[in-house]
């Protein structure tokens, strides 16, 4: 017998060890997803998950692990190892097509959403739906054709969403929690048709529900959807308000995600009170946690608004400098609304520094996008605020 004969297994060891590791982390995470996690313990569970993913016969203490994660890290943002671990556990159990495949396909096109993946987040929430129904459970099935509906008015359409969000209200009762999220996204679909009013209707509503249920998260969002619809409305002070109460709830949630967007709406109000300086404050407050995050939907309006705030402060370099850079997350998104909306701001620095023709440029070729946007009083609005821009320039040869 040699000296080698004589050694533990290690692999044995090791397999151990991360076991160990994963039923730790499991037994240090509250089973309520709104009790706020520590840094500490949210890494010791990525270190352990790292390895685990890896290991099939640690499957079922991984997958619960994973599930139990997952709404954490919508609330304090994805890393690029969480999203190697989620990705790696999705395709661990996706072919068992039961709850847990649902909920990772869930989680997993959450991400793609948020960084503007559009259609692989839509792909996702597709197979979510299909598997809840296919082991028939209706209400989580709805959860995800809202989502899938949500996704599918990010990308103009507006019929398919429709059909999403009714299947979903279909298959619920109406006292269900997750009524309230389709009217959520009915919501959402008025803001796109410019209907801010009848918007506003559909937060409300969603409200509501989740006050009925208590649900603290929602409500914030909900407070949220509302400040956005009156924002529109040019009632700023309103949505101000309501934007405070929704970070008052997010911070008991500790969604870190989300208090960086409502800061950013809330720069939003003041750049809209002539107050750009305040406005750029909320913003670079905002930015940080968005870009750690991989967030590029709410970075492109971050930076196009930053790019505004800069602009009414004639700081002008900053201003291009900030709007171009919301202008490549729309392009990356395949957004057009957004883009033409970001491209318009930019010409309209551009002939407010005085870059004349530059501007004229960039003014007409977001003219030539148009025919993109797919809802009409979209389109007009953008049309109408495009030619009167084109139409005040001075008459001048563009050729020189």
């Amino acid at each position: 017998m040699t000296a080698k004969d004589n050694l533990p297994d290690f692999s044995d060891l090791f397999l151990d060890y991360i076991e160990n590791g994963v039923q730790e982390a499991l037994e240090r995470i509250d089973p309520d997803p709104n009790v706020p996690q520590s840094d500490e313990d949210r890494e010791r569970a990525l270190y352990v998950l790292i390895y685990a993913v890896n290991k099939p016969q640690l499957s079922e203490y991984t997958r619960k692990l994973l599930l139990l994660m997952a709404p954490r890290l919508e609330r304090s943002g994805y890393t690029r190892d969480w999203i190697l671990v989620l990705k790696k556990g999705f395709e661990l159990y996706k072919k068992n097509r039961d709850n847990s495949t649902a909920e990772l396909a869930l989680h997993l096109g959450i991400y793609y959403q948020q960084a503007g993946d559009y259609s692989r987040a839509g792909c996702l929430f597709h197979t979510s739906s299909e598997i809840y129904c296919e082991i028939s459970n209706s209400v989580l099935e709805a959860r995800s054709l809202n989502r899938e509906a949500y996704v599918a008015c990010l990308q103009q359409m507006y019929q398919k969403a429709y059909q999403h969000v009714n299947k979903a209200l279909s298959l619920l009762d109406r006292q269900e929690k997750e009524c309230s999220a389709s009217y959520q996204v009915l919501g959402e679909l008025a803001m796109a048709e410019r209907k801010f009013a009848k918007a506003e209707e559909f937060f409300t509503e969603s409200l509501k529900g989740r006050q009925v249920h208590n649900d603290i998260q929602s409500i914030a969002y909900s407070l949220r959807d509302i400040g956005n619809a009156l924002l529109r409305q040019n009632k700023y002070v309103e949505a101000a308000n309501l934007y405070e109460q929704s970070i008052g709830f997010l911070q008991q949630t500790n969604n870190l995600v989300q208090l960086a967007v409502v800061r950013m709406n809330l720069g939003v109000v003041y750049l809209l009170l002539k107050q750009p300086h305040r406005a750029v404050e909320y913003f670079q407050s905002a930015e940080r946690t968005l870009q750690e995050c991989q967030d590029i939907h709410h970075l492109a309006m971050l930076f196009l608004n930053k790019g505004i705030a800069y602009r009414d402060m004639h700081e002008w370099d900053s201003a291009e400098s900030a709007i171009k850079s919301s202008i490549s997350y729309w392009k990356e998104m395949c957004n057009p609304p957004n883009l033409i909306n970001a491209m318009y701001e930019l010409g309209t620095t551009m002939i407010r520094n005085n870059r004349i023709s530059e501007g004229h440029y960039v003014l007409s070729d977001a003219l030539e996008l148009l025919p993109q946007i797919v809802d009409d009083n979209t389109k007009n609005f953008h049309a109408k605020n495009i030619r009167f821009e084109l139409e005040s320039l001075p008459k001048m040869d563009l050729l020189k």
